[in-house]
């Protein structure tokens, strides 16, 4: 039996699916300038939400079946915005081959993407076979952009910060409800050793919920941090 069945979950609440959290204005913004039609760059580290935004984007737009999403850090030589655009993998167009009409592409990873496939976004961007854009990464200045290509983004780069203690604790909280698995000081500790990263935060969550049911403890002691993060971690 897995630990989170002992509390009455399905899966696990910390490595299931969950809404986006801390990051509202961020996505209201986001909706605002996709509807606009424009082209935008969400910046943030590893593990921070830029991925989570974009689905949130997806759950909003979604149901008007013009939305391209794709991870470009899986993106190999052969590929490249045509195939996109016409459904060579799956997306749009298998039907009859043709470009479709303000299309809205969804870029994650965009610090993969190569300036030939920047500029034939710049070009579909502008002849408005794509109504708006948004590139992720983890940094807007490393991104394969031209200066016409950063023309278009403008301004329009929105970063995402990392949560706050208190902001993590809420995470926790939303996460595992009516539970006390994990007090408020042994969330703290495991946050901080995750530097921010919000990923890397819920899986040290399971796996130190892991250990604790697995020892036959009611609760996530020091000692279970200190298995699975080692002895420096648990320090103040």
């Amino acid at each position: 039996m897995a630990w989170y069945n002992n509390f009455d979950f399905d899966e696990d609440p910390f490595l299931s699916e969950g809404k986006l959290f801390a990051a509202n204005d961020v996505l209201d913004e986001m909706k605002y300038r996709v509807e606009s039609g424009s082209m935008v760059f969400l910046e943030g580290k590893e593990g921070f939400g830029k991925t989570a935004v974009l689905k949130c984007l997806i759950d909003v737009f979604g149901g008007k079946g013009k939305i391209i999403y794709f991870d470009c850090g899986r993106i190999e030589k052969k590929v490249n915005i045509e195939d996109l655009m016409k459904g060579r993998y799956g997306f749009f167009g298998r039907m009859f081959g043709v470009k479709p009409k303000n299309m809205m592409l969804f870029l994650d990873n965009a610090n993969f993407l190569s300036k030939k496939n920047c500029e034939r976004i710049k070009y579909y961007f502008d002849n408005n076979f794509i109504k708006s854009v948004v590139f992720t990464g983890i940094s807007y200045s490393r991104a394969h952009f031209s200066k016409s290509v950063r023309d278009r983004i403008g301004g329009r780069v929105i970063r995402l910060k990392g949560l706050s203690e208190d902001q993590a604790i809420g995470l926790v909280r939303e996460r595992v409800p009516n539970t006390d698995i994990i007090s408020d000081d042994m969330a703290k500790v495991i946050f901080r050793h995750s530097g921010g990263n919000v990923r890397k935060f819920l899986a040290d969550l399971s796996a130190a919920s892991e250990k604790a049911v697995s020892d036959g403890a009611e609760k996530v002691s020091e000692k279970h941090i200190s298995e699975i993060l080692g002895d420096q971690h648990v320090a103040n």
